[in-house]
């Protein structure tokens, strides 16, 4: 799967805005939000990860 299509399928399943940067031998990836309401949303759904 190419960085593009992982990218959009984390975007799509946290619905926020993602960025990977792929390297080598790892990479980043960058969850954007525009509020702290945003932000507790995030920690909700990687909260029920556990």
């Amino acid at each position: 799967m190419q960085a593009k299509q992982l990218e959009q399928e984390i975007a799509q399943i946290l619905e926020m805005t993602v960025t990977l940067k792929i390297a080598k031998s790892g990479g980043s990836v960058m969850i954007h939000f525009n509020s702290y309401e945003e932000m507790d949303d995030l920690l909700d759904k990687l909260r029920l990860l556990k």
